[in-house]
């Protein structure tokens, strides 16, 4: 599978460029922690397709219209169960979470193995990102 896609433009003309991936933060408590820190641990839950590890585009519908917020860099760290295996006091204070099993509870499927990912916000980001008010 390649990185580069071809991309039309709206002359008609075409384009290559690197194939970007896309991350969502609809957490609260994970989205504000990426904002004040520039960096979060997230867990997602293993799918068919696993996330790359690079640039991705953040998106977040916390605060509303626009969705994009910035570009992100998404690192693998581990793949685990988290209801089942606990992890270091270091993740946990780096997820946006009082403690581990708030962290756990905000998952949709715990008991299911997970990825755990560094996601860190990009230098060059858009400064307006907003800290959800809700």
């Amino acid at each position: 599978m390649t990185n580069i896609i071809e991309e039309e433009l709206a002359n008609g003309q075409t384009r290559l460029r690197k194939k970007t991936g896309i991350i969502w933060f609809n957490v609260k408590e994970a989205y504000e922690h990426l904002v004040q820190y520039r960096k979060v641990y997230t867990l997602r839950e293993i799918n068919k397709y696993p996330r790359k590890e690079g640039k991705h585009l953040l998106m977040s519908s916390l605060n509303g219209k626009p969705y994009y917020k910035g570009k992100v860099f998404v690192e693998f760290e581990a793949e685990l169960i988290p209801s089942q295996v606990p992890l270091s006091e270091w993740y946990v204070q780096e997820s946006g979470f009082p403690n581990l099993g708030q962290w756990v509870k905000a998952l949709k499927n715990p008991d299911r193995p997970h990825y755990l990912y560094r996601v860190t916000l990009l230098i060059g980001s858009p400064k307006n990102l907003l800290v959800a008010t809700t």
